[in-house]
């Protein structure tokens, strides 16, 4: 709280340094100009010392905005604007028709899709049924396959097996015969006898091996069958089937694509006739009737349901100013009535600047005006110096409603840095610090409060005498003081616009504190008043 008070101490000491420069010139102007006498003394008010509520701020103007802001925009493209309910200006509800479109195209396009997503589901239904159709013939005809091949199996063994039969006699015939001809003595049998039996062994072993080829010819056969792989009908099958899953597939793609098309047909012709999407003040109209549609906003609808202000404050004071903290608010339109609001964004970096110079220009031109434009006090501008005071965006909620309140108003803020409440205080010019940084301030000694009279201590500055320029004479001014009034010690909290906060270890509530006070300008507060504007400083 000590550094805030300092901040706003060294802004002071600057523009009290600058009040100082200016009272310097307006004296110089009262002594050649004999319009004050040089002899006039300086008078004192009092005040009460009492218990108030101090309230330190930052404050500023800003522009009222809409938190929510609807910019109204239609699926449709390519399509005819037909109506146009609203302009700018307009206040509208929930609901409310904004803009419509001639959709009968649209309309005539949906129609033709559907009749020909219909027949493409009519062509998939037919393909599914012929598939049907040749699966059975497919699976009759592998029937009738798979019934001769076992018939031939089964023929093809029993041929194999007959054949291992006739190959065994034959064996046996030529091997009895061998064994007969070989113990036959032909010496004593008659001319021919073994030329027979030659012969007729060689037909034995013919028929022999005869019978034998048929009996691997016959297993060769059953082998064959046996492991025979005729896949000709499955092959043919499959290859059917692949097919008609193809073509069945191609009829599921192309149905897709036209209900996505009937789709974004539909989500168009909602945006027949769009409205608005809740309540607020039509800002911008885009939209004109025979226009075709082809994207971007078409109405833009500010909320008023919840608004808020967008000031800018000023690089010595936005550190100060956090998210979260209080403000209070007030506008043309709601006259006295203070409105409340929350600090909800704190930009990061600046987004203007102005004149620093300016507040001094402010101060002398104002001053320059009240003493009846008679001095050029433009020379002392350069006191104020010319650096550039960023600006700072903040944001701040309005809490509640109110139904005077406008898109685009401007608006008076105050952000409440900290609150003191039922505290000691008394105007800032009354306190004074000596040279011993002890910080004091002049009482009305106890008998003379109700005295009612101000210039009966005339002649002693709290600023030392007119008539006195130097520390020595200073100090006897403050021995002066001293003397005539009682001095007490205090210590300084929060710091308001006007009012300090004190503290003194003494009982000093209810007594009478001393103020500079004079016709002429002559404390910092009565400068400040006659800068106008920029007397907020």
């Amino acid at each position: 709280m000590d550094e805030i008070i300092d901040q706003r101490k060294k802004k002071r000491r600057l523009m009290i340094i600058i009040v100082i420069a200016v009272i310097c010139a307006v004296t110089l102007f009262a002594v050649f100009s004999g319009k004050k006498d040089d002899t006039e003394e300086a008078e004192y008010k009092t005040e009460e010392i009492i218990r108030r509520d101090i309230v330190s701020s930052v404050s500023g103007t800003g522009t009222i905005k809409a938190k929510h802001s609807h910019e109204i925009t239609a699926s449709l493209t390519g399509v005819e604007i037909s109506a146009v309910y609203v302009k700018e200006g307009d206040v509208v509800k929930k609901g409310d028709r904004l803009v419509a479109f001639d959709t009968s195209d649209l309309a005539d396009s949906r129609r033709d899709l559907i009749d020909r997503r219909q027949d493409t589901i009519d062509d998939r239904e037919d393909a599914i049924e012929d598939r049907e159709e040749q699966d059975e013939r497919y699976d009759e005809e592998m029937e009738e396959q798979y019934e001769q091949y076992h018939l031939n199996l089964e023929i093809a063994k029993e041929n194999m097996e007959t054949a291992d039969a006739n190959y065994v006699e034959a064996k046996k015939d030529l091997e009895a015969y061998q064994k007969q001809y070989n113990a036959t003595d032909f010496s004593s049998m008659p001319d021919g006898t073994k030329a027979q039996m030659d012969q007729l062994l060689a037909q034995k072993k013919q028929n022999a091996e005869t019978a034998r080829t048929s009996k691997n010819s016959a297993r060769q056969s059953y082998e064959t069958i046996l492991n025979s792989d005729d896949n000709s009908l499955p092959d043919a099958k499959k290859n059917y089937d692949d097919l008609s899953d193809s073509t069945i597939e191609n009829y599921d793609s192309l149905i897709d694509t036209y209900d996505d098309q009937i789709e974004n047909i539909d989500d168009q012709l909602k945006d027949a006739v769009l409205v608005a999407p809740a309540d607020g003040t039509v800002t911008e109209v885009y939209a004109e009737v025979g226009d075709n549609y082809f994207g971007g906003n078409l109405v833009v609808v500010e909320g008023t349901d919840v608004l808020y202000v967008e000031a800018g404050i000023s690089e010595y004071d936005v550190p100060d100013v956090k998210q979260g903290m209080t403000a209070v608010l007030k506008t043309d339109a709601t006259r006295d009535e203070e409105l409340t609001g929350e600090v909800i964004y704190v930009a990061p970096k600046s987004g203007s600047s102005g004149a620093g110079g300016g507040t001094s220009e402010s101060i002398l031109s104002g001053l320059s005006s009240s003493l009846g434009g008679g001095m050029d006090l433009s020379g002392l501008s350069s006191l104020g110096g010319g650096s550039s005071d960023a600006e700072y965006t903040v944001k701040i909620d309005i809490k509640g409603t109110n139904d005077r309140l406008r898109i685009g108003m401007n608006a008076k803020i105050s952000i409440i840095l900290e609150e003191a409440d039922n505290v000691l205080s008394v105007p800032m010019e009354a306190v004074q610090t000596k040279d011993d940084g002890q910080k004091v301030i002049y009482l009305v000694k106890k008998g003379e409060e109700n005295s009612g009279e101000k210039d009966d201590k005339k002649g002693v500055s709290l600023f030392g005498s007119k008539d006195e320029g130097t520390d020595e004479k200073d100090a006897d001014a403050n021995a002066d003081m001293a003397a005539i009034y009682d001095e007490v010690a205090v210590s300084t909290g929060l710091e308001g616009t006007y009012y300090v906060e004190i503290s003194a270890e003494e009982d000093i509530e209810g007594r009478q504190v001393v103020i500079p006070d004079s016709d002429s300008i002559q404390s910092v507060d009565d400068l400040l008043n006659v800068m106008g504007s920029a007397g907020g400083i």
